[in-house]
């Protein structure tokens, strides 16, 4: 069995720099829980596995951002979440990155270690949940050509955890089309990398729509890292 990897060995990504239109209430690394920000919370989360944390912010919030977190590296993003990627991954050093999105806050340190097992397996790996319910594949003309079974059909969550290698093996591969996919485990498998799976989270939301933000709100704040007051110390 591979040696476990080292916090030294791996860089963490945060892709933070979205708009946050869907959900109407501006960038979504500023929306603040508790007194904290999520782009505070995921910071601080990725900070418990990694040396070093590297965030991509919208142009005009770069200061901002690196005022919440004085001990990350914030830099410019792109205007898609895969651009944004590219770009955060020209700043990785480590053999490994794991990518978490500031919209997804409550992942478990559980599903962070069940990576780090499962990532030697392709290079690739991340969080995948059922979808519990049956599903329909729809066509143009708003008919459906076929029922999917709940079983066959996966919903992926991130952070995702990949061996730097094979990530920029990946985007090499990709063409500009593939890259403004929303999922960088489509490109994995546009690519003909295998993605690793791992057991996802029903609390691992994705904070979307202003329903997600009220389940954020009342129900999933027990599940957040403890942060300390202020500014997050230094290692």
């Amino acid at each position: 069995m591979p040696p476990p990897i080292q916090p030294q060995q791996m860089d963490g990504l945060i892709l933070a720099a979205g708009e946050g239109r869907r959900l109407g209430l501006g960038p979504k690394a500023f929306l603040q829980l508790a007194g904290h920000t999520l782009l505070a919370y995921v910071a601080w989360r990725l900070k418990e596995f990694t040396d070093r944390v590297v965030v991509a912010a919208p142009p005009e919030m770069v200061e901002r951002c690196q005022t919440l977190v004085p001990w990350a590296t914030v830099v410019v993003g792109g205007k898609s979440r895969q651009e944004s990627l590219a770009i955060l991954l020209a700043q990785a050093h480590a053999p490994y990155v794991l990518v978490a999105d500031v919209a997804r806050p409550f992942f478990p340190p559980a599903m962070v270690f069940a990576m780090m097992e499962a990532v030697h397996r392709s290079g690739a790996t991340a969080p995948f949940l059922s979808s519990q319910v049956p599903n329909a594949l729809a066509s143009p003309d708003g008919l459906t050509t076929a029922a999917i079974p709940s079983h066959q059909l996966l919903i992926i969550q991130s952070p995702q955890l990949y061996q730097r290698a094979t990530l920029q093996k990946v985007y090499a591969q990709a063409g500009l089309e593939n890259r403004q996919r929303q999922s960088t485990v489509e490109l994995c498998h546009a690519a003909g990398v295998a993605v690793a799976m791992v057991a996802g989270e029903e609390s691992n939301i994705k904070i979307t729509t202003p329903l997600d933000w009220q389940m954020a709100q009342t129900l999933l704040l027990p599940l957040l890292p403890s942060l300390p007051y202020g500014r997050l110390p230094e290692r």
